[in-house]
């Protein structure tokens, strides 16, 4: 039995598909002949228009057209139920004939060499899409598969591939194009046990139910791959075991290759950890570094969920950076290779950060000599440095990192609208939309001084260094400890109580606090997961030199943590 695939001009409705910013590539192999040849696209060549990806000697693609309707077909193609358009057409050389400019993924594709060519490999590089099949419930299908290369007889035969679905066990009418005329394709694959399910090629397959099928194990993802961003952390994808017998799955990180030309550049494959076991004592999953195959046992029918996180602690790049790599799926009966995309962007730090230091240790004076004759003190005393403090106490921060790079230490921070409802960061209230105060949020913290809003700048936020700042409290401000408004020896008035402030050391100090931020590129010494770490969580140790408060610097230490609560990247003051 043949069938007569006949192609019809549809009216001029143009097929254009808008490429991804981010992609991750792979380059696949389509062996072709003179005449007509029939393959499937399990990757997205949309990046470029068609012309720019073909050699001279492609004169024409056709895209099968497949639509939603279960009954469109009976015998033939060319016999549609209804008047939907079948193929969208590209033709080299004639553009106003031409209904299709871009090559999508999913998608199975004619394409006619020019005769008297010799045999070659169109080399196609793309974007992998996660598989998605629709098989119409009556009728023909033209389908293309996933398959492990190379081909193999003896394990990627049509009859061991549709076994292992309930629905094509059967063994429906299978077609394929063995180039050169149309009218002499397709023919029929007369014994399935003996033909080779191709990766790339596309088949005409009769069926009588609807089946999503494409292999021993389906891929459920949420979107086009796992895709990150620059602040995403955790990304998961199910896979099923469709058929009736155990097996393994085997996920395997595959470089990208080099992205082609204005696509964004190729930074460096994207460091993945595969989420382990769940801890019951620190209430956490483990990660591990997913840096070569692992191998995951699936019984009859069973769905898993992988979840897998971006380790930005490694990363490394600068803010925009895109890292990029490929995901490879394969299973043990060595049927299957679905690929998937898998992109993270360098994240910039710039925002608001707010979190809190938690001092536990102080150094402490044990023991000092008896003040001299004369009432003086004596500085010779004896300190235990990074005693521990009967109980750690916190510190709230509050850091905003520019654009430009500039961290300031705040005292208070508002997040809402101004007056023409653009997003604004500011220490002051009065920049705000006075009619959406109620839909701001305001940050504080009482451990610095309630009027000075923007501290002091320091080094930039990162995984490794640090942040100084330096906090400096007059003897004459209102908050200084020494100062009270109502005692005449502590309100820095002479002993007429003329309100001229006395020079510094007869009633107050000036209390200077430098505080250091130093990052950790590894949060466990925190008791954190690497969730976010470096992207949306930051912290490390906690150092803060107090002077003026006595003879002697007072040096206090913890832990901190700081988190991004927004990314606006200006602070207006």
């Amino acid at each position: 039995m043949s069938i007569t695939i006949k192609l019809v001009l549809p009216a001029a409705v143009f097929l254009t598909l808008g490429s991804a910013a981010r992609a991750q590539w792979v380059t696949e192999s389509y062996p072709l002949k003179a005449g007509w040849n029939a393959i499937w696209l399990s990757h997205d060549a949309s990046h470029q228009v068609i012309g720019n990806l073909v050699p001279g000697t492609i004169e024409e693609i056709w895209r099968w057209n497949r639509l939603a309707s279960s009954t469109q077909f009976t015998e033939s193609p060319a016999l549609p139920v209804q008047s939907d358009t079948q193929w969208l057409v590209w033709k080299n050389g004639f553009p106003t004939q031409s209904t299709m400019t871009r090559l999508g993924g999913n998608a199975a594709y004619l394409v006619k060499v020019a005769n008297g060519t010799a045999d070659f490999s169109w080399q196609l590089t793309g974007k992998p899409v996660p598989p998605r099949y629709g098989w119409a419930g009556s009728g023909l299908n033209f389908f293309g598969f996933p398959m492990r290369p190379p081909d193999s007889v003896a394990d990627r035969n049509f009859e061991t591939f549709l076994s292992l679905s309930t629905v094509l066990a059967a063994g429906p009418d299978i077609f394929k194009y063995v180039g050169g005329p149309i009218a002499n394709n397709p023919v029929q694959v007369v014994a399935p046990l003996f033909e080779p399910v191709s990766r790339g090629k596309a088949y005409w397959i009769r069926s009588t139910q609807y089946t999503d099928y494409y292999g021993p194990l389906q891929v459920g993802i949420s979107n086009s791959g796992l895709t990150f961003g620059d602040v995403g952390t955790v990304l998961s994808l199910k896979v099923r075991n469709v058929t009736e017998v155990g097996l393994d799955m085997v996920l395997t990180p595959v470089p990208s290759v080099t992205p082609p030309a204005g696509q964004p550049a190729l930074a460096g494959p994207v460091p993945l950890r595969l989420r382990g076991a769940f801890n019951p004592v620190n209430g956490q999953f483990s990660y591990t570094p997913f840096n070569g195959p692992a191998t995951l046992a699936l019984d009859p029918g069973e769905e898993i969920e992988v979840v897998f996180a971006v380790d930005r602690g490694v990363m490394g790049g600068n803010p925009g950076d895109s890292f990029q790599s490929i995901l490879q799926i394969t299973d043990s009966l060595k049927i299957s290779r679905i690929d998937l995309p898998v992109s993270a962007t360098a994240a910039s730090l710039s925002g608001l950060w707010v979190g809190a230091a938690m001092v536990s240790t102080v150094d402490q004076i044990t023991a000092a000599p008896a003040p001299l004759p004369d009432g003086t003190a004596t500085v010779d005393v004896t300190t235990a440095a990074d005693a521990d403090t009967p109980s750690s106490f916190p510190i709230r921060l509050i850091l905003h990192r520019a654009d430009n790079g500039t961290v300031k230490l705040l005292q208070q921070v508002y997040l809402g609208e101004n007056g023409s409802g653009t997003s604004i960061a500011t220490p002051a209230e009065s920049s705000l939309d006075p009619q959406k105060l109620a839909s701001a949020r305001r940050f504080s913290s009482s451990s610095f001084p309630l009027d000075a809003k923007v501290l002091k700048s320091g080094a930039d936020l990162g995984l490794t260094g640090k942040a100084s700042f330096s906090v400096v409290l007059s003897h004459t401000a209102a908050t200084n400890p020494f100062v009270h408004a109502f005692h005449p020896d502590h309100d820095n008035k002479d002993a007429q109580f003329n309100p001229v402030p006395l020079p510094e050391g007869i009633e107050s100090h000036t209390v200077s606090r430098a505080i250091d931020l130093s990052f950790a590129a590894d949060p466990a010494a925190l008791g954190l997961s690497d969730l976010g770490w470096g992207t949306t969580i930051l912290g490390g140790d906690y150092q803060e030199v107090i002077s003026g408060l006595r003879a002697q610097p007072i040096t206090v230490k913890g832990k901190y943590v700081l988190y991004r609560v927004s990314s606006i990247g200006v602070l207006t003051e």
